[in-house]
């Protein structure tokens, strides 16, 4: 889970967390990721993992996140395995703002 602090406008801390998608199975896996909120962003929104294949998918705080008002957010980051559906999983992230 990514858990970000900071000051209202920023800087957040941790920015960013790494997710790293692996395929076990014997077939590829066409893969989609997504979030709910404008002020997360996605290093990859998609793709095919051959077998026993890896990728790495960076959540982001974005600039977004600077106009926000003091207080917690938190938004989900859903992966899905688009090919059989075996596996899909969401990871929170949550933001705290603080007043300057």
């Amino acid at each position: 889970m990514l858990s970000s602090q900071g000051p209202r406008g920023g800087p957040f801390s941790p920015a960013s967390q790494v997710y790293t998608l692996t395929n076990s199975g014997e077939a590829p896996v066409n893969w989609t990721a997504s979030d709910n909120k404008n002020w997360v962003s996605l290093s990859a929104t998609s793709g095919t993992l051959a077998p026993s294949a890896s990728v790495n998918v960076t959540v982001s705080i974005n600039v977004n996140a600077n106009k926000l008002k003091p207080g917690n957010y938190s938004a989900l980051v859903s992966f899905v395995n688009a090919s059989t559906g075996q596996g899909n999983t969401s990871r929170t992230v949550s933001l705290t703002v603080f007043r300057n």
